[in-house]
């Protein structure tokens, strides 16, 4: 099985990437590549955004649950892992490291 990062660092905007990198990640998981999906710096506000909160919700129907935040980034928005509308878990930046090293691509927006 192919492993794919995907880093969500840009927050939502008028012309948002991340609908792209969203399909992508689904159209991945479809052929059942395993995703890993972490949310840093302001991308973690794409989970909130009007347009692809629906979406980003349907990330474990596509048995997509490796679903991350940095610690950085949870400092930065501390409530983050009460009211997001998935289940994220903490990730160091070295445990980063170490999953792009050990993936076959790794995307980002």
């Amino acid at each position: 099985m192919k492993n794919i990062v995907a880093l969500v660092t840009t927050p939502p905007t008028p012309y948002n990437r991340a609908e792209s990198l969203l399909n992508q990640i689904l159209a991945y998981a479809a052929f059942e590549y395993r995703v890993m999906v972490v949310f840093q710096n302001a991308g973690i506000l794409q989970l909130y955004s009007q347009t692809l909160a629906p979406q980003w919700t349907m990330l474990p129907d596509y048995d997509i649950t490796e679903l991350y935040i940095t610690e950085k980034t949870l400092q930065s928005y501390p409530d983050t892992l009460s009211t997001a509308p998935l289940s994220l878990k903490p990730i160091t930046t070295k445990a980063i490291i170490m999953a792009i090293q050990n993936s076959h691509w790794t995307v980002t927006v």
